[in-house]
């Protein structure tokens, strides 16, 4: 996978995200490649006051399909409303119904 330089990544803010749950992201392995897989924002939430850069770090909790599991990493995500951003997302856990990662933004 390509990572993003510095002049690729974009400031996300919790604000960007917040109106979006429920909404589904493209996932895709490398830039300008094709979506191989849809994770559905299942929330977005703030993690306290902003920081000295007057940011508020926050926390976005996507769900998948419960029989594909996407190891810990940066990714390309893309939804119509956000573009494509690069985001690092964490397993978090599983049951029957899907499997969770977790984003965190400081």
């Amino acid at each position: 996978m390509s990572l993003p330089s510095a002049s690729q990544i974009q400031l996300l803010e919790f604000e960007i995200f917040e109106p979006l749950v429920g909404a589904d992201f493209g996932l895709c392995l490398e830039e300008g490649g094709e979506s191989q897989t849809a994770l559905k924002l299942a929330s977005a939430k703030p993690l306290g006051e902003k920081n000295s850069f007057g940011r508020r770090p926050f926390s976005l909790i996507f769900e998948g399909d419960p029989n594909l599991a996407i190891p810990q990493g940066m990714f390309w995500f893309q939804n119509p409303n956000v573009g494509k951003q690069a985001i690092f997302i964490v397993p978090i856990g599983a049951d029957a119904s899907c499997r969770r990662y977790e984003a965190i933004f400081n």
